[in-house]
């Protein structure tokens, strides 16, 4: 018995089961024109159970069906179930937010020194080493002293008072 010819094949393809080329096409034009998923479709496949059910049925049309169409069949159940995870917001939230661990290790690259754990009881003395050289004390030490002196100002001009909007006047 040889194996069966490219006009056998096609014979029967076209022949024997139209619904399977239909189905063909189907697959086809789904596949070429990326159709996006409706939402109400969208929500129950992209559940485990939903995503669980697209690749069953996929898998019985690959046993049922002629293996292209089979194998169109699996690529459609992917691309489904890619689309659904777009239309309901889990495809960014999976690839395009940051995982903790990820923050965490950005955090801590931002630190200068090496995170004290919660463990180790700090006495105040160690504090104050642990927090020497901080912005704030350097900003601090820079600063031009503050001298008030209790003696009236010699100014030769007076300050108006402007519309206090119902405020009580300073005294």
């Amino acid at each position: 018995m040889s194996p069966p010819s490219f006009k056998q094949a096609f014979d029967k393809l076209f022949f024997e089961s139209p619904s399977q080329l239909v189905l063909g096409i189907v697959f086809v034009l789904y596949i070429i024109f990326n159709i996006q998923t409706p939402l109400i479709l969208a929500e129950p496949i992209d559940t485990i159970f939903g995503k669980v059910a697209v690749v069953f049925i996929s898998a019985v049309i690959f046993m049922k069906t002629n293996p292209v169409v089979g194998v169109l069949g699996f690529v459609v159940a992917y691309q489904l179930i890619k689309t659904a995870s777009v239309a309901t917001g889990t495809y960014g939230i999976r690839h395009y937010l940051p995982s903790e661990s990820s923050k965490l290790k950005e955090m801590q690259s931002f630190n200068y020194t090496e995170p004290v754990s919660a463990k180790t009881t700090v006495s105040p003395a160690e504090a104050a080493v642990i927090l020497s050289g901080t912005l704030e004390e350097e900003c601090v030490e820079k600063m031009v002293p503050f001298v008030a002196s209790g003696k009236p100002s010699t100014a030769d001009y007076k300050p108006i008072l402007d519309g206090q909007h119902g405020a009580s006047p300073l005294e």
